[in-house]
């Protein structure tokens, strides 16, 4: 957070919508109209923890902020908000779908303008039905 500004991980607009603050190339810019905010966090391995958990809700309440101030004069407005997690074991991922904690965070999160995505990366194998 930087005065009005979130920065989140990756933001969707429409390339009008960025001003650049002079004409000499450089770092600083605004963007002001309508976003696609994204909060990005990969789990590699292990059960839920209570630090691990605590990231992804940060997460959940960055979102949940920007959309819920709504329009921003010379910002813009953030119009839906994408958490994405990926979890590298398919078990890291039942542990957390399993912890009341984290389902209570997800449940709270979403919404008609926000969503979330799980991934995992672990090639399960299952057993093959003619053998």
């Amino acid at each position: 957070l930087d005065g009005d500004t979130i920065r989140t991980d990756m933001t969707i607009f429409l390339p009008q919508n960025i001003y650049y603050r002079n004409r000499a190339i450089q770092k600083g810019f605004t963007l002001d109209g309508k976003y696609i905010d994204i909060e990005i966090k990969f789990v590699r391995s292990g059960l839920v923890t209570e630090k691990k958990r605590n990231k992804i809700i940060d997460d959940f309440d960055k979102l949940s902020n920007i959309i819920n101030r709504g329009f921003v004069p010379n910002h813009g407005e953030t119009l839906y908000g994408l958490s994405i997690i990926g979890f590298q074991k398919f078990k890291t991922l039942r542990s957390f779908l399993n912890d009341p904690i984290f389902q209570a965070a997800m449940n709270a999160f979403t919404s008609h303008d926000k969503k979330i995505i799980l991934l995992c990366c672990e090639n399960i194998q299952y057993p093959n039905p003619t053998t």
